[in-house]
């Protein structure tokens, strides 16, 4: 234990990593993780929304790709995108919420 409460790991004993661990992450690795994170809450989405969000998202496909491949108008695949990603907003944060508050 350090003087903040950490482990000498790069955890200051609130499960946040300093500056230095961050860096450790290549750029790969730290864009796989969050794809995996936005991944996992994206699948908690009704699929109504969130398969245009994994589409656009994790897929990287454009609205036309993601209209063509549902059958779907590019103006419904918009509005199910903008709902979708308001609500994967919102899981986000809840997720989030009592990191936050620390």
């Amino acid at each position: 234990m350090d003087e903040q409460g950490g482990d000498n790991n790069g955890d200051r004993g609130n499960g946040h990593l300093d500056a230095a661990e961050a860096e450790d992450f290549e750029d790969g690795e730290l864009e796989a993780i969050l794809r995996e994170s936005v991944g996992t809450l994206i699948a908690l989405l009704d699929p109504v929304h969130g398969e245009p969000v994994w589409r656009a998202e994790i897929l990287d496909q454009s609205p036309s790709e993601i209209a063509a491949e549902m059958r779907l108008s590019e103006r419904e695949v918009t509005k199910r995108l903008r709902a979708g990603r308001r609500k994967l907003l919102h899981l986000t944060m809840l997720t989030l919420h009592p990191t936050l508050q620390e």
